[in-house]
């Protein structure tokens, strides 16, 4: 039996971004960089944050698949964090605070004319959320 097609982002509910917080940055893109043949795109001073490096996974987007950083003191351990696609954040905004999450940080405008935002869910797990549409 065929795999069913996964839609193409930005369609709704599909992951639109993806980033990596880590200890040591070049490490970390070093190895995604020999696993899987992820190419830099560019590095963007963040200020006190630090690097926030762009990155291709061969697609050769023009904004890149994702970024990297080193994790700031209040990121407790290295992980992902994936952007999932919705239609509005304002009104994905509602939904979250009517379903008993909260917002942790945004909306804010980043690159590509796009809005996110970070988020918990009532039980306390950590998600982001990406749209073209305020």
């Amino acid at each position: 039996m065929p795999s069913p097609q996964r839609p193409e982002p930005p369609a709704t509910g599909t992951i639109g971004w993806h980033e990596l917080y880590t200890t040591d940055l070049e490490a970390g893109f070093d190895f995604y960089n020999k696993l899987f043949g992820w190419t830099k795109i560019t590095d963007m001073d963040m200020g006190p944050m630090g690097v926030y490096r762009i990155f291709d996974e061969g697609d050769h987007k023009q904004m890149g698949d994702g970024g990297m950083m080193n994790k700031g003191p209040q990121v407790p351990v290295p992980s992902w964090s994936f952007y999932i696609h919705v239609d509005s954040i304002k009104a994905a905004i509602g939904r979250v605070q009517a379903g008993g999450g909260k917002v942790l940080n945004g909306p804010t405008q980043v690159p590509g004319n796009a809005w996110i935002i970070q988020g918990q869910d009532p039980l306390g797990a950590m998600f982001s959320l990406v749209s073209s549409n305020e």
